[in-house]
């Protein structure tokens, strides 16, 4: 092939006579374009070089016809450029295609090939030129970019690598290189797992580079653990990406790191720690089941042991009180007297006792409650047992909540009956039952003007048998608000007071709500 072939003319002729020579034509060509600073090249189908320009001579360091003969991609530092010969393909189906390479890796060329046609319009090779670019822009840019992107990997706390296809370490951040117990990266590159974890654990991470590699799928937050010199696990979250080439073939993978071995130590921690809560729980459990089957025992006691003895004080009390009354002195009487009060008041101590023990065992069933119905109940009966008493009582209607009835009738019961009586001593009184919402709290009150305390002494007073009356004042065990308070606490509620002396006392409640639809 001549240049000839690449300088067509129209009718195959040139367009002055005095240029007839084909030969001359050629030799003015080869000077021209070996003058140039372009780099100029030929190919034929095969790709094949045929002709190289001058230009290149100073870049590949030989004589540009040495190359001709031989492979276009023997003049490509990277043989394996895929841009390179995709552009030359492309050329030979008809296209223009243009590409960057470089030579030396500090110079930058621009370049476009093109068909190269013969003088029928039949493609017969490619031809092509580039030219240095006049700047560094390109090489600048890429440097620092690529200096940006290394200081952000090493300084990255979590070990960041890259590895090819053969799992050989092409990237190694100082994490990376810390966890191998390296400080160069060049004692890195190049090697595989195996030249720094144990065998066992090499090999896993071996079988998970060559999985990412040939499946072309990532694995993504695996936990791997390695044991340090000092004996000491080491936990990793680790993810590995496959790296893919413009056509998709797997060329690598990156892998990422993070240590969460404090984490782990934390779970851990957490696991030994509820296991021991638990067995404290398992514990204290049949520690209460004992106290309960003790108190169980205890009840029974009462109810029976002492309740007997207790009876036949009181009965041969009154016996003696009615068969020999008129015998005995009024001092004797009196002690007499004592004796069967102190009886009837013991008796009924033991009886709010075992109510309030009771209580603690027995199971909540869980209704909807009129609170507004149950006290006009209660309110009616103590009006029809002493109807002399001048009593105003205030009832918000429709007062309901869910619980458990009977366990609420007692609560009702005890406080109503406390207003009640501690508003005895006033010529009239004033008894009011209602409800408040306070952030979103619905709490019952039970308010009267009655007697009231004094609130230095309100934590005594849903204590059981603390009365903060005298009982030849007011009458009472001492256990109604203890049962009361026992009763909301079983509710997932609570339960306080507010009172001054002589202006009344107003008792306040919330439950915890248990709908029958719910668990």
């Amino acid at each position: 092939m001549t240049m000839t072939d690449f300088f067509p003319f129209q009718d195959g002729a040139p367009g002055n006579q005095d240029l007839n020579d084909f030969n001359l034509v050629e030799q003015i060509a080869n000077h021209l374009m070996n003058q140039t600073s372009l780099l100029i090249w030929t190919t034929n189908k095969e790709l094949t070089a045929t002709y190289l320009s001058a230009s290149f001579e100073p870049i590949l360091g030989i004589e540009p016809q040495n190359i001709v003969g031989s492979s276009i991609m023997n003049v490509y530092l990277d043989i394996d450029d895929i841009n390179i010969i995709k552009a030359h393909q492309a050329a030979l189906s008809g296209q223009a295609e243009q590409f960057i390479f470089t030579l030396d890796g500090i110079k930058y060329y621009q370049n476009r090939v093109e068909p190269l046609k013969d003088k029928d319009g039949e493609i017969i090779g490619t031809i092509g030129w580039g030219v240095e670019m006049a700047d560094q822009t390109l090489n600048h840019h890429e440097s620092t970019e690529h200096t940006m992107l290394r200081t952000l990997i090493d300084h990255i706390p979590d070990p960041i690598y890259a590895k090819d296809i053969h799992g050989r370490k092409t990237l190694s951040n100082q994490a990376d290189l810390a966890s191998m117990g390296i400080v160069d990266e060049k004692e890195a590159i190049g090697k595989t797992d195996a030249a720094f974890y144990p065998s066992k654990l090499a090999a896993k991470f071996m079988r998970d580079d060559a999985h990412v590699i040939r499946a072309g799928k990532p694995i993504i937050n695996q936990v791997e653990q390695s044991i340090s010199d000092d004996g000491k696990k080491h936990s990793f979250l680790s993810s590995k990406i496959p790296i893919k080439d413009e056509n998709g073939k797997v060329i690598g993978l990156i892998g990422i790191s993070h240590n969460i071995t404090k984490q782990i130590e934390a779970e851990e921690e957490v696991r030994r720690l509820n296991a021991h809560l638990e067995q404290r729980v398992s514990f204290r459990t049949a520690e209460l089941q004992a106290v309960n089957r003790e108190l169980e025992s205890f009840s029974y006691s009462v109810s029976h042991d002492l309740r007997a003895p207790l009876r036949s004080i009181v009965s041969f009390s009154k016996a003696l009180e009615e068969d020999y009354g008129d015998l005995l002195k009024d001092d004797a009487k009196d002690y007499l007297d004592r004796i069967i009060r102190a009886g009837s008041r013991m008796t009924q101590l033991i009886d709010d006792l075992l109510k309030l023990s009771q209580i603690s065992r027995c199971e909540i069933n869980y209704e909807k409650v009129n609170i507004s119905d149950m006290s006009q109940a209660i309110l009616n009966d103590l009006q029809m047992a002493n109807p002399k008493r001048t009593v105003c009582l205030k009832i918000d209607p429709d007062l309901c909540v869910y619980a458990d009835c009977s366990l609420m009738r007692i609560v009702m019961d005890n406080l109503i009956s406390n207003a009640w009586k501690f508003t005895s001593k006033h010529e009239s009184a004033l008894i009011e039952i209602g409800k408040l919402n306070q952030n979103g709290e619905e709490i019952i009150y039970i308010k009267d003007d009655g007697a009231g305390f004094d609130m230095a002494y309100s934590s005594k007073l849903f204590s059981a048998f603390q009365r903060l009356h005298h009982p030849a004042e007011f009458e009472g065990s001492g256990i109604g608000l203890a049962t009361v308070q026992r009763i909301i606490n079983r509710h997932g509620g609570r339960v306080w007071a507010d009172s001054k002396v002589e202006k009344g006392t107003t008792i306040f409640f919330s439950i915890h709500e248990k709908y029958p639809e719910q668990d």
